[in-house]
Order: C-alpha cells, then structure tokens, then sequence
C-alpha cells in the first residue's frame, strides 16, 4: 500500500515494455486506463478502479491478476477469459455482483 490517491495516468497504457503492474491496495479514482487493456507483455496486475470489460482480451502473457480489497463492483470482464496464461486470480473483498465468466466457471472433479 502506497496511498496514492489520484487517477491512474492513461500513459501507462502506452507502456509497451510494462509487464509487472501493482496499484492495489490505494485510495486511486477513476478507470483503469483502457488502454492497459491491450498490453501484451504484461503477466501480473493489482488493480483499483473500474475494470475495462476487455481486460485480458489482447494480454497472451497475463498469469496473475489481483482485484483484492478494493471498491470494484459490477462484472469480472469476460476478456479474462482470453488470457490463456491465467493461472491466479483473486477478487475478494470487493461488491461484484453477476455470474462469473464462463472460464472460471467450471467444477474440478
């Protein structure tokens, strides 16, 4: 936790070497910049602020994804399902509401 508490400059999507990316934890405002949404290097992430419904569509290299103990509410995007590295996702201490998607959404016998 840094406190930061300002909006998350839209620069960062323009990043193109940005592959580590932690900003959970904050008293942030405002959107994730859309434009992290189509990074291609990046593998891990802790966000605040609103999710883009894209998130993971354009990401092959996204593993680890942190949604904890922030004031996300609404959907888990679907595009999640699109990173086909994802290995670790933790949302808890949030107020999503709707069905998970399809990809995380599956019982393990």
């Amino acid at each position: 936790m840094n406190a930061l508490n300002s909006s998350i400059p839209s620069e960062l999507g323009s990043c193109s070497n940005l592959t580590y990316l932690a900003l959970a934890l904050n008293s942030l405002t405002g959107d994730l910049p859309l434009a992290l949404s189509n990074q291609k290097r990046i593998s891990e992430l802790g966000l605040s602020g609103t999710i883009p419904s894209d998130l993971g569509k354009n990401s092959p290299s996204l593993a680890n994804v942190s949604f904890s103990e922030n004031n996300f509410s609404g959907e888990l995007p679907p595009g999640l399902c699109n990173g086909l590295a994802l290995q670790e996702l933790t949302a808890n201490v949030n107020g999503f509401n709707g069905s998970l998607p399809e990809c995380l959404n599956t019982a393990q016998n």
